[in-house]
């Protein structure tokens, strides 16, 4: 269940991902910027991931594009 604790953890997450985000823009070096893109990437699908936990989407929904489509054995 969601608590009061969510819109704080998400809040902060997204501060957060738009941080490392804005790093990764503003960076210097190639390295500090895949750095820091690589952290924000992470950091952004781990937001995204907790919205799904609160808004309880079934997993079978997320993955059905992925699944190969069901065959229908007959009885015999």
């Amino acid at each position: 269940p969601v608590t009061a604790f969510f819109p704080l953890s998400i809040t902060c997450a997204t501060v957060l991902t738009g941080y490392l985000a804005y790093r990764a823009y503003a960076a210097t070096t190639l390295a500090d910027a895949s750095s820091f893109a690589l952290l924000s990437a992470l950091a952004g699908f781990a937001l995204l991931e907790h919205w799904f936990l609160a808004l309880s989407v079934a997993s079978e929904n997320l993955w059905r594009w992925v699944l190969p489509a069901r065959k229908s054995i007959p009885h015999t």
